[in-house]
C-alpha cells in the first residue's frame, strides 16, 4: 500500500504544471531577475533609485550585481501567484496604466493586496521563464520594444517568441560558469608556392582581475611543427576546445576580470624560416558575452582567421 501511495505521488508530481520547473524560483529567496536577450541585463529600476513610484528597467548588471535595486524576492501571494519585492525594502513591483500608446508598465509601490502587484512564474524552456501578471494573464512582463539598452522599460506584452520576454532568475551570490571556447582557425588568403599554408603553435588562455591572473589557464590549441595542420584558402579547421572557470557574481561584476587569448602560430615554410602569427587578443565584459569574435592575423600576404567567444551561464 506505501508503495502504490509513492507511485501515485510521483504521478502527481508529474503530472504538475511546469511553472518552477525551469529556474525553480522559491519564495522566500532573492534572485536577480536577468533578460534572456541580453543576460548581463537586469530587472532594475531607472537610475538605481529605490524609491515609490519609480519605473522598473533594465540595468546593467555587470557594474555592480549586488546593488539592492538587482535583488528580489520572491513571495508567495496565494494559489501559485508571487509578489515581487525589492530587497530590505517595503516596495513591490507594480503594473500601472500610463495612458494610451504606453500601456501598462512597471513601477515600484509599496505592499497592496491587489491583483496588479501579483505574477505567476511560468517554465518557457530551460532555464527561463516567462513572468505572467494577474490582471491579465494573458500577457507576458517584457521588455518595451525588445530593447537591451539601459533604461529599457519593463511593460506589459502580448505574448510573442522575442526574447525579450525571457527572464532568469538567478539566486544572488550564485557561481556563475564562464567558458572560453575556441571555435576554429581559418585561412583567408594564401601567400604560398603551394597554395596552402602549413598551421603549427599554441593558443593559450587565461582569466585575469585587475591585471592579475586569477587561476591557471590552459592551452586551447597545441601543435608542434610535426603535427602542423594544412590550410587552403577559405578553409577551416574545427578546434571546438574549451576552458572553464566558476566566478561568483561580485567578481564578474566589478566590470575589470577579462579573459586573454595568447596567439602564437606560425606558418611552417621549408626554403626559409617559419613566418609567426604572434597576436594578443582579450575579451571584456563590455564585449558582451555568447557571441563569436574573430581576430584577423596577417603575415606576408598569408591571413588567417582565429574564430572564439565566451559564454557565460
Amino acid at each position: 500500500m506505501k508503495n502504490l501511495f509513492f507511485l501515485l505521488s510521483l504521478m502527481l508530481l508529474a503530472a504538475l504544471p511546469q511553472q518552477l520547473s525551469a529556474a525553480n524560483p522559491q519564495a522566500g529567496l532573492y534572485y536577480s531577475i536577468n533578460s534572456a536577450k541580453n543576460p548581463f541585463m537586469a530587472m532594475g529600476t531607472q537610475g538605481r533609485t529605490i524609491t515609490g513610484g519609480i519605473l522598473a528597467s533594465l540595468n546593467n548588471f555587470t557594474r555592480e550585481p549586488t546593488h539592492p535595486s538587482f535583488q528580489w524576492e520572491l513571495r508567495s501571494a496565494g494559489d501559485g501567484w508571487y509578489y515581487l519585492k525589492m530587497i530590505d525594502q517595503n516596495l513591490y513591483l507594480r503594473l500601472v496604466y500610463a495612458g494610451v500608446g504606453l500601456g501598462y508598465r512597471a513601477q515600484l509601490y509599496r505592499y497592496s493586496n491587489t491583483d496588479a502587484y501579483k505574477f505567476r512564474i511560468v517554465n518557457a524552456g530551460g532555464k527561463y521563464s516567462y513572468i505572467i501578471p494577474k490582471i491579465d494573464s494573458r500577457k507576458r512582463l517584457g521588455l518595451r520594444d525588445g530593447g537591451t539598452l539601459v533604461g529599457t522599460e519593463i511593460v506589459m506584452q502580448s505574448p510573442s517568441s522575442d526574447r525579450s520576454q525571457q527572464w532568469q532568475f538567478i539566486p544572488v551570490n550564485k557561481m556563475r560558469t564562464a567558458r572560453v571556447v575556441l571555435q576554429s582557425i581559418k585561412c583567408l588568403q594564401v601567400n604560398d608556392p603551394g597554395k596552402e599554408v602549413e598551421i603549427f603553435g599554441t593558443i593559450y588562455t587565461s582569466p585575469v582581475h585587475d591585471r592579475t591572473a586569477i587561476a591557471e589557464g590552459t592551452h586551447l590549441f597545441n601543435r608542434p611543427a610535426k603535427a602542423c595542420i594544412d590550410l587552403r584558402r577559405d578553409q577551416e579547421y574545427p578546434v571546438g576546445s574549451s576552458y572553464t572557470i566558476d566566478l561568483d557574481n561580485k567578481i564578474l561584476g566589478g566590470g575589470d576580470i577579462y579573459f586573454d587569448l595568447i596567439i602564437d602560430l606560425f606558418e611552417h615554410d621549408g626554403s626559409s624560416g617559419n613566418e609567426a602569427f604572434e597576436f594578443g587578443d582579450h575579451w571584456r565584459l563590455s564585449d558582451g558575452f555568447n557571441q563569436l569574435k574573430t581576430v584577423r592575423m596577417e603575415v606576408e600576404g598569408t591571413i588567417l582567421l582565429v574564430n572564439w567567444m565566451v559564454q557565460v551561464e
